[in-house]
């Protein structure tokens, strides 16, 4: 994954790593993509804690029910991003950002995974996103039309959450990586 790469290989990285990963219609309600996702930001955090001599942390998890404990106190989320960032955690996997419904919630995201002031520049945020019926049959199912397919779910998802100025922003900013994953892998 070339977004890894970077961060790994620049001395300063200019921005974090912020993939999306893709889900087809065959595997919502399999555990392969969020095992695997996990899997891959477990060695994201081992190399880190290699290369920055930090105390390797598990891999942090966020999803609905994360949002739900804060409720919209964004300071306390972002308080607490920034601790487990700089306590030497540094791959975030988050589900569910496609039905996160508060503009505030998203923003967070937002500010993480900017490219000119970045809370932590080394971060990898991994965004698990299931592609709806509707869009999946839309797209081959090929790695040429994953950005469309990552733009057309994250459009649809927030078209009444966010504004038709910031959405493609927003999707921008966590779709920089898009990687499809396919029917058939298998994750131990």
């Amino acid at each position: 994954m070339s977004a890894i790469n970077a961060t790994l290989s620049e001395e300063r990285p200019n921005q974090p790593s912020a993939i999306t990963v893709l889900t087809p219609l065959s595997m919502q309600g399999s555990t392969f993509a969020t095992c695997f996702i996990s899997k891959v930001a477990s060695i994201v955090n081992h190399i880190f804690s290699k290369v920055l001599k930090l105390s390797q942390s598990p891999v942090k998890i966020v999803d609905k029910g994360y949002f739900e404990k804060y409720g919209s106190n964004i300071t306390a989320i972002h308080e607490d991003l920034n601790s487990y960032l700089s306590g030497g955690g540094k791959a975030v996997v988050v589900k569910d950002v496609e039905q996160l419904v508060s503009e505030e919630h998203l923003q967070v995201f937002h500010s993480f995974c900017d490219n000119f002031k970045a809370e932590d520049t080394r971060a990898t945020f991994f965004f698990l996103v299931p592609v709806p019926e509707l869009i999946h049959q839309k797209q081959p199912w090929n790695p040429k039309f994953s950005a469309q397919i990552s733009y057309d779910v994250l459009d649809q998802a927030w078209l009444n959450t966010l504004s038709d100025d910031s959405r493609p922003a927003m999707i921008s900013r966590i779709a920089a990586t898009v990687v499809l994953l396919k029917e058939g892998d298998v994750c131990s």
